[in-house]
This record gives structure tokens, C-alpha cells and sequence, in this order.
């Protein structure tokens, strides 16, 4: 997205430069025109498009009757191939408990 960004902005940065200087026919001034506004809303629907999809996924995630039906499925749906840990800064290794001092 960034980089979308970034060439509209030049686009219309440099087309702005040379439909401000004055020495441009009418034609050519419309023209720089409707490149610098095709562009800006190229990337405002680019723009809108992704930052609703986002906003869709934000209120699934935390309305709860949205997530258990339309949110993500887990791989695991049977709760014994979730390894659960022993205890804080413990794991097993090859059936030996093995202590670290991390968390």
C-alpha cells in the first residue's frame, strides 16, 4: 500500500508541477487534470477497499456471535494435540523435564 501511496503522490506531485506553471494549453491542462484526480481515486477506493476489509475483520475478532460464525476455524478442533505446558519455565524433551529460566 505504501507503495501505491508513494507513485500517486509523485504522479500528482509532477503533474501538479506542470499544470501550475502557466505555460501549458488548455487540452494539456485538462488532461494533467485528469491524471492527478484518475489517480487519487485509484488509490482512495484502493485504499478504502483494504481498510474495510480490515475494519470487517476487527468487529468479527470481538463481536462474539460474528467470530463463532464467521471467524477463523482452529486446525485443532480436538484439544488433545494442543500440547499444554507443565509448569512456568518447564517442557519436556524427548521425556525428560527439562527447566529454562524463561517465562
Amino acid at each position: 500500500m505504501e507503495t501505491r501511496g508513494i507513485l500517486v503522490a509523485t504522479v500528482t506531485i509532477y503533474c501538479g508541477l506542470y499544470y501550475l506553471t502557466g505555460h501549458l494549453g488548455e487540452l494539456t491542462k485538462l488532461i494533467f487534470f485528469v491524471i492527478i484526480v484518475a489517480s487519487n481515486i485509484y488509490f482512495l477506493i484502493y485504499w478504502i477497499y483494504h481498510f474495510s476489509r480490515v475494519g470487517i475483520a476487527l468487529v468479527v475478532v470481538n463481536v462474539p456471535v460474528l467470530n463463532r460464525k464467521f471467524g477463523q476455524k482452529s486446525y485443532f478442533e480436538n484439544d488433545d494435540l494442543i500440547e499444554k505446558p507443565l509448569s512456568k519455565g518447564c517442557y519436556l524433551d524427548e521425556d525428560v523435564k527439562v527447566y529454562s529460566l524463561s517465562k
